[in-house]
């Protein structure tokens, strides 16, 4: 039986996690109606896409996929495209995983959430603080988390790219696999960037569901609400409404109605009061 989606996307060198990772937690929960391939494996995607009643593709940024991913490629492809509202055109059937984002960007077609599905297998016992280091992303909050941290003794672990500053750093540690860094560390810090939007952070999301003590401090003044405030709101009204089997009957459904979900975005304030009335 040939399976409904081929969701197509783009792993990032050497880090285990991102849009790839999340999809692939989606694939493992529903394998009957996900096969998920990597951007560089297509060679023709009208011809892939034949086996299949839809490409779903989950990488926000089409010139990533180096595979020629606009209008024109996807004109006579039934799709639902991720994308980033820079990048939106109106032939796109286009989506977001970001309830503010999709609040924001009206252009944009459907809100589909993608929770994470992390299992962790080590508890740790000792204090060791997590970041996400990716300063070609979110500048502003790589430099206030160096700056924060580089002349003490604080236990850190970073997961990314290597904060070169950090080479010479006691007690600092690094990886690029997802369920390392959620496994020992114990607290996890997401600075609200006064650059970049964040549609929809899944790590966030992870470090939730590995039960993590989470911090998302301000670092400057913002002009916008974005995903960071999706889960701070969750996890002001309850951090467990993120935990992956409470959208499993919700994303039944989202499978089987053409991975479409168009909100009403005059009828809830926040993503807390989508989730109660739409997903719980």
């Amino acid at each position: 039986m040939n399976k409904k989606y081929l969701f197509i996307a783009k792993k990032f060198k050497k880090i285990k996690r991102g849009s790839w990772t999340t999809s692939k937690d989606l694939k493992e929960e529903f394998p009957n109606y996900i096969e998920l391939k990597e951007n560089t494996k297509i060679k023709n995607l009208k011809n892939e896409v034949l086996d299949y009643e839809k490409v779903v593709l989950i990488t926000q940024v089409p010139h990533l996929y180096n595979m020629g991913i606009n209008i024109i490629s996807l004109k006579d492809i039934k799709h639902t495209i991720f994308i980033r509202n820079e990048y939106n055109v109106p032939l796109y059937n286009s989506c977001t995983n970001g309830f503010y984002y999709y609040k924001n960007h009206k252009n944009i077609k459907n809100y589909i959430p993608f929770i994470p599905n992390i299992k962790t297998t080590h508890e740790p016992k000792n204090e060791l603080i997590g970041f996400y280091y990716r300063p070609w992303l979110n500048t502003d909050s790589c430099v206030w988390f160096l700056d924060s941290y580089k002349n003490n003794d604080i236990p850190i672990m970073t997961m990314g790219d290597i904060p070169r500053k950090f080479i010479k750093r006691k007690n600092w540690q690094h990886t690029t696999d997802r369920e390392e860094f959620f496994s020992k560390i114990t607290y996890y810090i997401y600075p609200k960037s006064t650059l970049y939007i964040d549609p929809f952070p899944t790590s966030i999301c992870e470090a939730i569901q590995a039960g993590k003590k989470i911090h998302l401090p301000n670092i400057g003044g913002r002009r916008w609400k974005d995903g960071i405030d999706d889960i701070e709101d969750c996890i002001k009204y309850d951090r467990n409404i993120l935990n992956f089997n409470v959208w499993k009957n919700w994303y039944n459904k989202i499978l089987n109605n053409n991975f479409n979900n168009i909100m009403d975005r005059r009828k809830y304030n926040n993503m807390v009061d989508w989730i109660l009335k739409e997903v719980i």
